[in-house]
C-alpha cells in the first residue's frame, strides 16, 4: 500500500494518472468499492518506518486532537446475562442473512440493512471468508458466491488455477479492497443501530467445503493448508495456525474503531462425525482456547476490548471469552463433542452470568414455529436471538420472497415484525433487573407452556404458548399489580386490567389464544413490597 505521503506527491504531480485496482493477471475488478490503488497491502506493513523517514513534526506543531476512545458494546454491568450498548440497556433480535453479506460482491448489504432497520431488528452476522460454500442451488446462497463475485481477505496472486476460481491467493499480501468492503458494511450497519457479529472461522464439515477455502492448498501460493478438512479446527498445522493468527490480527485492528462489532472464534467448532474424523473435543478446545488468546492479545493493545464470543463453554474455558453462542433450540446426544441447544445452554449455563445468545436457528420453516421459539428462549432467560432467514438471497436483499432457496420461496417479512414486537415488549419493562425464573408460574391451564423472566415483587413477563383461555397463578409477594395481555403475532394490547397477589399467589385471568400470548404485569405505583 503506498503512504500517505507519496499518495499526496501523485496529486500534486497531475501529469501521473490514478492507479486503477486490479486482480493479479491486470484483469480490473469491478465494483463499487474498487479504489485508486493497488488492492494488495503487504501483511507486514512498515507505515511507521515510513513516517519516520518524512520527517517527525514537533508535537506543538501538529496539535492533533485525540480522538474520542470507542465504547464497544459491552456486558451490562449490572446484569450482564444482557449487553449494554451506547449507554442503553440492550437485547440483540434479529433476522439474518446467511452470512454472506461482505465476501459476496454481488450482495447488495445496504438494501439488507435497511430491510433490518425498517423491521425494527438490530444485529446480523457475517463471515470473514476463510469458510465459504459452495454456489447452491440456482445460485442464490449469498454464502455461496457465483463465478467471479468472491471476495476474500487475502489478495489474489499472477498464478492461475485456485480450486474456488481464479487466481490463487497469495496469503503474505492483504486485499485492501476486502477490508475497505468490511469496514463499508459495519459502518453502514451502525448508521442503522445494528450490531454485527464478526465470525473469524468456521468448521469445514467436509472436504468439499475445506477445497473453496483461501486457507486451502489448491487455493494459494504459500503451501499452506496441506491436511484434510478436519484438522482446520486444530493445532497440529503450525502453518494453517499461523495464518489463522494473522487473519484474527488483521481484522482486529481494521475494525478497531467501531463500537457495533463483536467477535465469535468459530462458527460450530464441534468434532466432525465418522470415519475419517481425526479431531476430538481436546484438540478443538485446545485450539479454541489458543485463539481466545491471540484475539484478547490484539485487544488489549487498542484503547477499547470487543467482546469475545464462543459457541458453548464447554468447547472453550479461555477466561477472555464474555459470550456464550448456541444453535438450534436443542442438541442432541452424539457421545463425542454432543450438540448443546440454546434452551439446553440456559439451563446448563446460565449460573455462568454472561450472555446465553441463540445465534443461528433451524432456517426454511414456518413463521409461526419461529415466532414461538424466539418469545420461548427470550422469555427464559436468553440475551439474543438470530433466525437463519432464508428470504434473504442474492437476488433479493429485501427477502420477500423473490428468490428460491432448495427450491422454495420464503417469504419472512411477517416474522421479521413478529420478532420486533419480542424486542419491543422487552423493551417495554426495566428488562435489566429482570431474570430467568423456572419456577415463576404456580399453575397454567393444561396443555399449555409457560417461560418467564421476573423482578420478583415489580415485574413479571411471561410467555405462554399453546391454546385455550382460564387463569395463571404466579408465585408474587402480596400486593396489587398491573396485568396487559398482549398478542406476539400483532404487538398489540388484547386485554388489561388489575389482579391482588393473597398469600405470595398471583392469579390472572387468561383470555381465549391460540398459538401464543404474552404476559406484562408491573406492580402498581406507591404499592407495598
Amino acid at each position: 500500500m503506498y503512504s500517505y505521503g507519496f499518495k499526496l506527491l501523485l496529486l500534486l504531480v497531475s501529469a501521473l494518472s490514478l492507479f486503477p485496482v486490479e486482480r493479479a493477471g491486470g484483469q480490473p475488478l469491478q465494483h463499487r468499492f474498487a479504489r485508486a490503488s493497488n488492492s494488495a497491502e503487504p501483511m507486514n506493513s512498515e507505515r511507521v518506518k515510513a513516517q519516520g523517514k518524512r520527517g517527525r513534526r514537533s508535537e506543538s506543531a501538529r496539535r492533533v486532537k485525540p480522538a474520542a476512545v470507542v465504547k464497544p458494546i459491552s456486558l451490562h454491568p449490572d446484569n450482564p446475562h444482557y449487553f449494554l450498548f451506547r449507554g442503553k440497556p440492550t437485547v440483540l433480535i434479529t433476522s439474518a442473512e446467511h452470512y454472506g453479506a461482505v465476501l459476496n460482491l454481488e450482495f447488495d448489504y445496504k438494501i439488507y440493512l435497511d430491510t433490518l432497520q425498517k423491521d425494527g431488528l438490530n444485529m446480523t452476522r457475517v463471515f470473514t471468508g476463510a469458510y465459504r460454500e459452495p454456489a447452491w442451488d440456482k445460485d442464490q446462497n449469498p454464502l455461496g458466491p457465483r463465478p467471479g463475485q468472491f471476495i476474500a481477505p487475502w489478495a489474489r496472486s499472477a498464478t492461475p488455477g485456485a480450486a474456488v476460481g481464479g487466481n490463487k491467493f497469495d496469503l503474505d499480501r492483504w486485499d485492501g479492497v476486502y477490508f475497505d468492503r468490511l469496514k463499508a458494511f459495519c459502518r453502514a450497519a451502525s448508521e442503522r443501530g445494528i450490531v454485527v457479529e464478526v465470525v473469524f472461522f468456521s468448521q469445514m464439515y467436509e472436504d468439499r467445503m475445506w477445497r473453496l477455502s483461501p486457507l486451502h492448498k489448491d487455493n494459494n501460493v504459500n503451501g499452506v493448508g496441506q491436511r484434510s478438512f478436519d484438522w482446520f479446527i486444530t493445532l497440529d498445522d503450525p502453518a494453517l495456525v499461523k495464518r489463522q493468527e494473522a487473519l484474527i490480527r488483521k481484522v482486529v485492528s481494521e475494525l478497531k474503531g467501531f463500537d457495533n462489532v463483536f467477535y465469535e472464534l468459530c462458527n460450530e467448532p464441534y468434532p466432525p462425525y465418522g470415519p475419517g474424523r481425526k479431531a476430538g473435543t481436546v484438540p478443538v478446545r485446545k485450539w479454541l482456547n489458543h485463539l481466545a488468546g491471540v484475539t484478547a492479545k490484539a485487544l488489549a493493545a487498542l484503547p477499547a476490548r470487543h467482546l469475545i464470543a464462543v459457541q458453548d463453554p464447554s468447547t472453550c474455558d479461555h477466561p477472555a471469552v464474555s459470550v456464550y453462542n448456541f444453535h438450534y433450540a436443542n442438541g442432541d446426544d452424539r457421545p463425542e463433542g454432543a450438540w448443546v441447544g440454546a434452551m439446553q445452554g440456559l439451563e446448563r449455563y446460565y449460573h455462568l452470568n454472561k450472555p446465553i445468545f441463540f445465534d443461528e436457528t433451524e432456517t426454511d420453516r414456518p413463521a409461526s414455529v419461529v415466532r414461538r421459539e424466539a418469545w420461548a428462549f427470550m422469555l427464559s432467560g436468553g440475551a439474543g436471538y438470530n433466525h437463519l432467514d432464508s428470504s434473504f438471497m442474492i437476488d433479493d436483499e429485501t427477502g420477500s420472497g423473490k428468490a428460491e432457496w432448495f427450491g422454495k420461496r420464503n417469504d419472512y417479512r411477517d416474522l421479521r415484525r413478529q420478532l420486533s414486537h419480542l424486542k419491543q415488549f422487552i423493551e417495554s419493562v426495566d428488562f435489566i433487573r429482570l431474570s430467568r425464573r423456572p419456577g415463576l408460574v404456580r399453575t397454567a391451564p393444561e396443555g399449555v407452556k409457560t417461560y418467564g423472566i421476573a423482578d420478583p415483587g415489580r415485574t413479571y413477563l411471561v410467555y405462554l404458548e399453546g391454546k385455550g383461555s382460564g387463569s395463571l397463578t404466579l408465585n408474587a409477594p402480596d400486593g396489587r399489580y398491573r396485568a396487559d395481555w398482549i398478542s406476539p403475532q400483532t404487538g398489540q394490547t388484547v386485554y388489561s386490567g388489575s389482579a391482588a397477589a393473597r398469600d405470595g399467589s398471583l392469579k390472572i385471568d387468561i383470555p381465549a389464544f391460540n398459538e401464543d400470548l404474552a404476559l406484562r404485569v408491573r406492580r402498581n405505583a406507591g404499592a407495598a413490597r
